[in-house]
C-alpha cells in the first residue's frame, strides 16, 4: 500500500496507467472507482476537496479494494480487477509524489486484545487530526509548529530538549481528546493522546506530558506511541504490546471505534 499526493495531475496519469492495465473498463466508471480507492463517494466529493487544498493537496493511501468494490457496482461484475492492481499502475507517477507505507513485518498481524485496538484508536486518531490542522504530514521532516530558522536548528541538533512540540485538542465524535506531538529525530514523531481529557492544560502539553505520571492525572485514556515518516509512513507498533493506561469503563468503547489512517500504514516495524 502507498500513499498518493491528490492532484489533478496525478489523478490523470493513475486514471491512464488502470486504463492500460483494465482496457475493458468504461472510463467514467474508472473516474468514479478511483474516487472511492482514495475513500470519496464520488469523483466530485474529491474534486470538491482538491479545490480547498488547492496549494497544500491531501496524500491519501489509494486501496485497491475500495476500488474494485466500486468498479463491479458500475460494470455489474463485469470487470475483473488484478490484487496486484496499485503495483502496475503507481509505477508512472514521479517518486516525489508517493510515500510508501510499511506492512507489518509479522505477516497476518491482527488488532486481537481490547487494549491494543483501544491504543490504535487513540493514536490513529491524534495522527489523523494533527494531519488535518496540518501540525505535519506525513513526509519526512514536513513539522509545521517548529521554527524553521537555521539558529533554532542548530540548538534543536546539539539540544533534543528544544522541541516540547505542540499539543491539540479535539474531538472523536462525543469523545473528547487531546493530543501532544514532538519531534524526536530522525523523521520521527512521539505522540501522546489522552481520550476524556483533564481540563488542566499544564497535566497535557511540555514538560509533564511526556512523564509517565501523567497517565494518572490527565484523563481516563493514555495512549503513548510513535510515527516513522523516514523510510515510510506508518504507526510503530511494539512486540511489547500497547503502551497504553486505561480505565476499565472506558475500554470496550475505546476498543470499538472505526477510524481510518489518513495517508499512512496503522501498523509498522518498530524502530530504535
Amino acid at each position: 500500500m502507498s500513499a498518493i499526493v491528490i492532484t489533478d495531475a496525478n489523478l490523470r496519469v493513475l486514471k491512464r496507467s488502470i486504463s492500460q492495465v483494465i482496457p475493458a473498463a468504461i472510463s467514467s466508471h474508472v473516474t468514479e472507482s478511483i474516487a472511492a480507492g482514495f475513500g470519496f463517494s464520488s469523483n466530485a466529493a474529491i474534486r470538491s476537496r482538491m479545490k480547498q487544498m488547492n496549494d497544500d493537496p491531501d496524500i491519501l493511501c489509494f486501496q485497491p479494494r475500495s476500488f474494485a468494490t466500486r468498479l463491479n457496482e458500475l460494470s455489474e461484475n463485469r470487470v475483473r480487477v488484478k490484487p496486484n492492481l496499485l503495483n502496475q499502475v503507481t509505477t508512472a507517477l514521479p517518486s516525489d509524489q508517493i510515500i510508501p507505507t510499511a506492512p507489518y513485518e509479522r505477516k497476518g498481524y491482527k488488532w486481537i486484545s481490547m487494549r491494543s485496538r483501544a491504543w490504535r484508536s487513540a493514536m490513529v486518531a491524534g495522527i489523523n487530526e494533527g494531519i488535518r490542522r496540518r501540525h505535519f504530514t506525513v513526509r519526512p521532516g514536513d513539522n509545521r509548529w517548529v521554527k524553521t530558522s537555521k539558529e533554532h536548528q542548530e540548538k534543536k541538533n546539539s539540544d533534543r530538549s528544544v522541541d516540547e512540540g505542540i499539543g491539540y485538542r479535539f474531538s472523536i465524535g462525543d469523545i473528547p481528546a487531546h493530543a501532544h506531538v514532538a519531534d524526536i529525530g530522525f523523521d520521527e514523531l512521539s505522540l501522546k493522546v489522552t481520550l476524556w481529557p483533564s481540563n488542566d492544560d499544564t497535566r497535557l502539553s511540555g514538560a509533564y506530558a511526556m512523564s509517565r505520571n501523567a497517565a494518572l492525572h490527565s484523563g481516563d485514556l493514555k495512549a503513548q506511541g510513535y510515527f516513522e515518516r523516514k523510510d515510510g509512513a506508518w504507526l510503530q507498533v511494539s512486540r511489547l504490546g500497547p503502551d497504553v493506561f486505561v480505565r476499565r469503563h472506558r475500554l470496550a468503547q475505546a476498543a470499538d471505534l472505526v477510524i481510518e489512517p489518513l495517508g499512512y500504514s496503522d501498523c509498522g516495524p518498530f524502530k530504535m
